[in-house]
């Protein structure tokens, strides 16, 4: 039926810029270079290093092919490592997955709710513990599907239930809205 989209937010953390910076517009220049992909661009340079040493791209195919490791570019000062800048670049990927990530995207199944209720913080360990070893042992066929139901009883035994609650209170008050 689809595909869950994936928070923004969480997918790209957020950047926040102090009030009490100097010379804020430097840092702009320098993020605005940066997601630059055009020639003098700093898009290339600093995710895959320099053409033809460490890269090579197929303008044809619109495809670029890494030479050097990614080791070896964070050691050079390469490839962006922090990630100030998140841009999704496909051009290292082949047309495959390109067409995998295009019918995806013509399939996804927006969130409308994205939001943190209290009740998640009062129960980390569902997602980081029970979801986690669930997901796991069952993507790598360790147990059968047969065990999401048991995930499903345990969820809501351990406080599922109550963050439900919490998001189905918080749905209904954006609704009146």
């Amino acid at each position: 039926m689809g595909n869950p989209e994936t928070n923004a937010v969480a997918a790209a953390p957020l950047r926040a810029l102090s009030v009490k910076a100097q010379n804020p517009e430097k840092l702009f220049r320098f993020l605005d270079w940066l997601v630059d992909d055009s020639e003098g661009g700093g898009f290339n340079l600093g995710l895959y290093g320099v053409e033809g040493t460490d890269y090579t791209y197929d303008k044809a195919m619109n495809l670029i092919k890494q030479s050097t490791s990614y080791a070896d570019l964070y050691k050079k000062g390469y490839n962006n490592p922090i990630r100030m800048a998140f841009v999704v670049d496909r051009r290292w990927t082949t047309q495959e997955v390109r067409n995998g990530i295009e019918t995806a995207s013509k399939n996804i199944i927006p969130n409308a709710f994205w939001k943190t209720v209290p009740a998640e913080l009062d129960y980390p360990d569902l997602e980081t513990k029970l979801w986690a070893e669930y997901f796991v042992k069952i993507v790598t066929g360790v147990w059968t599907i047969d065990k999401f139901d048991e995930f499903v009883q345990k969820y809501n035994q351990q406080g599922g239930s109550q963050i439900e609650k919490q998001a189905n209170e918080e749905w209904k008050k954006m609704k009146k809205k």
